[in-house]
């Protein structure tokens, strides 16, 4: 089981119970996101489903994967978010993410993921 935890490094408002702290290289959460319950909850199942899918990268010998690629249907009005995930515990399976753009090419996502992400195929 996988869990979104967010980071204040990518808010410019509070999240939980810190002030928003975003950093001057960090992409900013979509400011029309409610990160309420619910959409914390579709963030950790948008990245198990892209876990589930090979949509990752794998350290040997962990339990969780490093990154993860994937996308949720969010935001008002509703679009498609295309993601990269984090792994920040590597404990407990929790995860940061950021939106992404097709020019946000990794050298670590598995071949075929791009395409995938950005119906390529």
């Amino acid at each position: 089981m996988v869990e979104y935890v967010g980071s204040p490094e990518h808010k410019r408002y509070p999240w939980r119970g810190s002030q928003g702290a975003l950093r001057s290289d960090a992409t900013p959460c979509p400011g029309d996101l409610a990160m309420d319950a619910v959409l914390v909850e579709r963030l950790a199942r948008a990245i198990a489903d892209a876990i589930g899918r090979g949509w990752c990268f794998h350290e040997p010998g962990t339990q969780y994967p490093r990154k993860v690629w994937g996308w949720l249907d969010a935001g008002d009005p509703p679009r498609r978010i295309h993601f990269c995930a984090r792994l920040t515990n590597r404990t407990l399976g929790q995860y940061k993410a950021w939106p992404i753009t097709p020019e946000d090419v990794d050298d670590q996502m598995p071949p075929g993921v791009y395409e995938a992400l950005w119906d390529l195929d």
